[in-house]
């Protein structure tokens, strides 16, 4: 089992990639991790592949002075607290628990499960972590841990069709950068779903806005920040 400081929700972490031509900022929850023992062969991170920490911390003090250019709202104090180790890309693992079997209020009996691959493979290519570790359960007592690769997941049928999904998304988030190079910087749109028609609007608020510049002050119009 994992364990975190207790003064801590969880484990954020950064990454960044490019899909489609459009590079991506992802900020996610990182479940666990493999030691450093687990394969000998892994290179450690390097500034390609993760935020390095100290560079985090330097940063961190820039995008609190970058939101002080509003001087219609307050700035909230950022603290940071250095500590640990950067750990590569490579040994990060999205820990998942499954039941064998659930109840049947029709079959008044215990059927069996699944778990949609799929929606894992999405989940965690998107985050780019890189192991998936799911423990079978019977009734609260586990007796398997089924270990898969992002690779590997990625080979099987079922997860094929989300392959082809990812690929409508890189075009989805290719005009969503243009609509915002058209409206400028400083401009904060909001995709909105309204009867299956995806449309992109214009959403700035003075709070908004505030908030953009206390953790995006940079103004990359080529970068997508995504939080998942």
């Amino acid at each position: 089992m994992t364990r975190h400081d207790p003064n801590e929700t969880g484990h954020h972490r950064i990454v960044t990639y490019s899909i489609g031509g459009v590079k991506l900022l992802v900020r996610f929850v990182l479940d666990a991790c493999f030691p450093d023992s687990h394969d000998s062969t892994v290179t450690p991170a390097s500034p390609k592949d993760a935020l390095d920490l100290s560079a985090l911390a330097d940063a961190l003090p820039r995008l609190a002075s970058a939101s002080k250019e509003d001087s219609s709202s307050s700035v909230v104090g950022i603290e940071v607290n250095t500590g640990g180790i950067s750990v590569a890309q490579s040994r990060t693992m999205e820990l998942k628990s499954r039941s064998r079997t659930i109840w049947d209020p029709v079959r008044r009996t215990r059927v069996p499960t699944s778990i949609d691959w799929a929606e894992s493979y999405l989940q965690l290519f998107l985050s780019q972590t890189q192991h998936h570790a799911l423990g079978w359960h019977d009734r609260g007592t586990f007796t398997t841990i089924e270990h898969v690769t992002l690779a590997k997941l990625g080979e099987r049928a079922e997860v094929k069709a989300q392959q082809a999904n990812l690929r409508k998304l890189s075009v989805v988030l290719r005009q969503v950068v243009d609509a915002v190079k058209v409206q400028g910087d400083g401009k904060l749109l909001s995709l909105v779903c309204e009867d299956g028609v995806l449309t992109c609007v214009i959403a700035l608020t003075a709070r908004m806005e505030l908030f953009r510049k206390s953790l995006f002050p940079c103004s990359q119009l080529d970068c997508v920040q995504l939080c998942i």
